[in-house]
């Protein structure tokens, strides 16, 4: 986690996406982003929205709103922590078939997934196989 004084500072940092499951072992969630300066998300619709879903323990990112071309909105995803995960995944693998890195903790139920290489501005998928 970086420290930071400001909220300009941040801007451009990488986000964790923290997904908490639900008893039915489901998620669902959005992530609004702006280029954090301008009024450009108001003169121009120039914003993203993204949907994040955990089902059937695939999760996956869709745009509900934007375009991926918008390069004035940074999205870069550094980790994933999902919570409530109770069985130890034997891969966790991206879109492409790419296997991720990831760490389980058992005591607590916490899957975390580092560097997964995907952006909150592009839709994408993660596959865990339990």
């Amino acid at each position: 986690m970086r420290l930071r004084r400001s909220a300009s500072l941040m801007a451009k940092d990488p986000y964790t996406l923290v997904i908490a499951l639900d008893k039915n072992k489901e998620a669902e969630g959005s992530l609004y982003m702006d280029d954090e300066v301008s009024l450009s998300y108001k003169l121009s619709q120039s914003y993203l929205l993204a949907k994040v879903t955990f089902k059937d323990n695939v999760l996956a990112n869709s745009l509900a709103f934007g375009a991926t071309s918008d390069s004035q909105v940074a999205g870069d995803v550094e980790r994933v922590v999902i919570l409530g995960l109770d069985q130890k995944p034997s891969s966790v693998t991206a879109a492409d078939g790419s296997a991720l890195e990831m760490d389980y903790q058992a005591d607590a139920d916490t899957l975390t997934i580092r560097k997964p290489g995907v952006s909150m501005s592009s839709e994408w998928r993660i596959s865990i196989a339990v």
